[in-house]
């Protein structure tokens, strides 16, 4: 299937393969690590871009693993028991989200900020590389029915993706609201009319 090239990886058509909604991620996560490469820079234009290829990768990055530990993994062991190479994704899984963590408290200029995502793309694209040369082969052997699979990864996806744009619209709407000081609030009172102030005696 043709993808438009703008298109994003939360608008993609569904997929009922696993392994093929899971590869659609990780083809998409190596673009944007090679996207931001091109706008290692120090102007404005450059640190605009790259904040903006950070949010979109750690999102995907966040999403994408907690659809893994959620459901990929789970029916993975069941299949085929306990697995080192499982143990290990977890663990470059923890890696991963510490260095998102760090990157989400630094602004797109800090001397940092480049080293710590260059280092989250290497870990990143390894642990890729891993799951589709050991991993994936194994779900294919174990015989899983993968469009179940598939269709459990895809509604879960779309009810994180959902929750992600209500918090994000709720952060925007805080981040808008201006606070308002005792002499504003004051002034605002003054300014109802008449009619609203209670009459002598009323009770």
């Amino acid at each position: 299937m043709k993808v438009h090239k703008n298109a994003k990886p939360f608008d993609l058509p569904l997929r009922e393969d696993a392994l093929v909604i899971l590869q659609a991620d990780h083809d998409h996560l190596r673009k944007l690590f090679a996207a931001f490469q091109r706008h290692i820079g120090r102007n404005d234009e450059d640190i605009a871009a790259k904040e903006t290829i950070v949010r979109e990768a750690c999102d995907l990055l966040d999403i994408h693993t907690q659809l893994e530990e959620e459901i990929f993994y789970p029916a993975l062991r069941k299949a085929l028991g306990e697995d080192p190479l499982i143990d290990e994704a977890k663990i470059e899984h923890d890696t991963a989200g510490a260095l998102m963590d760090a990157l989400r408290k630094l602004s797109p200029d800090d001397p940092v900020f480049d080293a710590k995502f260059i280092v989250l793309s290497e870990i990143a694209t390894l642990h890729m590389k891993k799951e589709e040369k050991e991993i994936f082969p194994l779900v294919r052997s174990a015989k899983l029915d993968m469009f179940a699979l598939g269709r459990k990864i895809s509604l879960r996806r779309e009810v994180l993706v959902i929750g992600r744009r209500i918090c994000e619209t709720l952060d925007e709407m805080n981040h808008n609201i201006q606070p308002v000081d005792e002499a504003s609030a004051a002034d605002a009172a003054g300014l109802l009319p008449d009619i609203l102030v209670p009459p002598p005696g009323f009770r």
